[in-house]
């Protein structure tokens, strides 16, 4: 309940931008799945538990053709396992940045 309230009142503040005005970002012609072999830098793919089947599905597809990344599951999560987990999250970000500072990109 108290992680669907903060969800519910970022939502709330949230002004829409994004659907009155035109996206200012350039895609590049080759879709993002497609590219995920050519990701050089430690990567770590954090996936809730009892998170929907398709993002399950993302996550492992992630962590399956980026070279050399790290999935870890959060127990008893959803989809918002920073916020439902955050110590375990950060527990996992720390450990993350620890384990690859210094390292250079392949």
């Amino acid at each position: 309940p108290q992680v669907a309230a903060a969800l519910g009142a970022m939502v709330d503040r949230y002004s829409v931008w994004h659907w009155r005005n035109t996206d200012p970002v350039r895609r590049s012609a080759t879709p993002a799945i497609k590219s995920l072999v050519a990701v050089t830098c430690p990567t770590l793919v954090i996936l809730g538990e009892l998170d929907l089947p398709d993002f399950k599905e993302i996550a492992q597809r992630l962590a399956a053709e980026i070279p050399g990344a790290a999935l870890h599951t959060i127990a008893d999560t959803g989809h918002m396992a920073s916020m439902e987990a955050p110590a375990a999250v950060n527990d996992l970000l720390l450990a993350h940045l620890r384990a690859n500072s210094g390292r250079k990109e392949r």
